[in-house]
């Protein structure tokens, strides 16, 4: 009775957090898929989904679909012994198909341009980023082209933060299954793919070379929104696997996490790049070749 209780506490906690933070409730979702069958998650999510919508919060109705299907298929796609690289990937195109389809009809049902919504959503953003920071040009049509790569990122986001607060919240259910062992692949040993590398070469040229391709540049600047975002993830594996490495205390890598964060993400993307050439993780674990004497 107590397990089913939390199981019901956690279900309404990934509700909340859904309609107040979005990316919140990944966590959540994210243990209730690991500790529960899939013919229990998917009806329970379908049923939350429609009494939001019906209840009169469709904008939570569509975070907390959309966050469910990402975390669920994703935990799919492991169950089945897909690598997280593939799992991630086929969420990811999974989230965009479903949230273009789904925006695409809407938008054809109420008779609007897609680009137009999106751009008198943006407008009050702008004018708010200009009265605070009037040093800062803020081209609204060129945000607009980058929406794409912002719902990929949103999902990058929220399977990072599922996977990393996994354990946290399999503990507040009790359960065994991953809470007291590490999970399969710890994110400290992320790595882009190698291909990564050219991708972000050529995203480069396409953003920043000068040419009248228009989308040639749009697609150009998604991507590689994109691969810097991954980089950035790989560049905070580097840094924790240096703070375990040498020792650092929790409290300042929390400090340290900040920073890195809101104030240092592109040199950490950086970090990230110069990884793949460097091995920076391998080269801290890799042990001393001692004098011949000693072998």
């Amino acid at each position: 009775m107590s397990g089913l209780l939390r199981h019901i506490g956690l279900w309404v906690l990934a509700t909340a957090f859904s309609w107040a933070t979005v990316l919140l409730a990944s966590g959540p979702l994210r243990a209730l898929r690991l500790s529960s069958p899939f013919w229990v998650f998917w009806p329970v999510s379908a049923s939350i989904t429609a009494a939001l919508w019906f209840g009169g919060l469709p904008l939570a109705a569509c975070a907390f679909a959309a966050v469910a299907l990402v975390v669920g298929l994703y935990t799919e796609m492991e169950g089945w012994g897909a690598g997280r690289g593939a799992s991630a990937m086929v969420s990811i195109v999974a989230l965009v198909a479903a949230v273009g389809t789904g925006f695409g009809a809407w938008c054809r049902s109420m008779k609007i341009s897609p680009a137009a919504w999106l751009t008198k959503w943006v407008e009050p953003m702008a004018l708010k980023m200009k009265e605070t920071y009037p040093a800062v040009e803020f081209d609204v049509e060129q945000v607009v082209s980058q929406m794409p790569s912002a719902l990929v990122i949103m999902g990058l986001a929220t399977l990072a933060l599922a996977v990393l607060s996994e354990r946290t919240w399999l503990r507040f259910l009790q359960s065994r299954l991953r809470a007291e062992t590490e999970a399969d692949a710890s994110w400290l040993d992320f790595k882009v793919w190698d291909v990564g590398v050219y991708a972000l070469m050529l995203a480069l040229l396409a953003a920043f070379t000068r040419h009248d391709i228009k989308m040639v540049t749009v697609v150009g600047a998604n991507a590689l929104n994109v691969v810097i975002v991954l980089y950035f993830f790989q560049g905070m594996a580097v840094a924790f696997k240096a703070f375990a490495f040498y020792g650092v205390g929790p409290l300042w890598r929390i400090l340290i996490g900040f920073v890195l964060i809101f104030q240092l993400a592109l040199v950490v993307a950086v970090v990230g790049v110069a990884d793949y050439w460097l091995e920076i993780r391998s080269r801290l674990t890799r042990r001393p070749v001692g004098p011949k004497a000693e072998l």
